[in-house]
């Protein structure tokens, strides 16, 4: 008879540890997002003028001023830190990519959970379990390159050729973990792009009303076919939907979210959204 394997599945908290609702469970899946976000107000403001105004070049970090920025960065990491730690207690394998606010991008991403020791980082990574495969790709937070036409500046086309090096990275992944026979479960800090797990509906954001979730996860997804894709980033969707045959989860937002997940041999046997401990239909 096929193993049948319980995963709590955790969204992105920024900075506080979720309630766990979920009383039986094998294993634990995380998207990320772990840190705190006191920048996002000022993230938001800086984009917004930056769209107004292509020759505006200025970052949060000039709206606000170095010295508030580093203590705003400080709070951060100690959140994260301390969310981190919170998982680890769990005391269950915690399966875990880095999200835009973890500090991947600083290189410091690792210092946040190098100790703890049931943390699993799947980042750009294929972690073969006696069952799973999990492949993880953190860190991104929108389309990873222009939609719709060519690169037109130095920018555009080094993302160009970044999405390309990521591109030929994960299907060599995921070659590797074909030949393993085992599904594969792909972590996805954001969802894919082009869905209703990732349109933009908050009115405080410059980009409300269009998608902005991960092109590079949707062709893994289109190409690979992995048995669920397992992301988060948009906080406006709490749902699942399929592309092809793959399950693509968006675990949500907060405090009061969690989803439950079963997959039992190479199918997904179960999966419940609970909000405040209710299931959600």
């Amino acid at each position: 008879m096929a193993k049948t394997t319980r995963f709590l599945i955790l969204g992105d908290m920024h900075g506080k540890m979720p309630h766990v609702y979920a009383k039986k469970y094998d294993a634990v899946i995380a998207v990320g997002d772990f840190c705190s976000d006191a920048p996002r107000k000022w993230i938001f403001e800086a984009m917004k003028k930056r769209m107004e105004n292509p020759r505006y070049h200025k970052e949060w970090t000039d709206l606000v001023g170095k010295k508030k920025a580093k203590k705003m960065m400080e709070k951060q990491w100690q959140d994260g830190r301390k969310t981190l730690t919170r998982l680890n207690q769990l005391g269950k394998w915690t399966f875990i990519v880095p999200g835009n606010w973890d500090f991947a991008e600083e290189g410091m991403w690792h210092l946040l959970h190098v100790d703890l020791d049931n943390l699993i980082d799947c980042h750009a990574r294929a972690i073969e379990t006696d069952h799973l495969v999990f492949i993880g790709y953190g860190v991104n937070s929108g389309p990873e390159i222009p939609l719709g036409r060519r690169p037109t500046n130095k920018k555009e086309r080094a993302a160009m050729a970044r999405f390309l090096e990521m591109s030929r990275y994960f299907d060599k992944l995921f070659r590797g973990a074909k030949k393993a026979r085992k599904p594969v479960i792909f972590i996805s800090h954001n969802v894919p792009y082009g869905t209703g797990l990732d349109l933009i509906t908050d009115r405080r954001s410059p980009l409300l009303g269009e998608h902005a979730g991960s092109v590079l996860a949707r062709r893994i997804i289109e190409k690979w076919q992995p048995l669920a894709c397992i992301g988060g980033h948009m906080h406006e969707h709490f749902k699942a939907e399929k592309i092809g045959k793959t399950l693509c989860v968006n675990a949500g937002f907060g405090t009061h979210v969690n989803v439950v997940m079963d997959v039992k041999g190479k199918k997904v046997a179960a999966l419940n959204f609970l909000k405040d401990g209710k299931r959600v239909k």
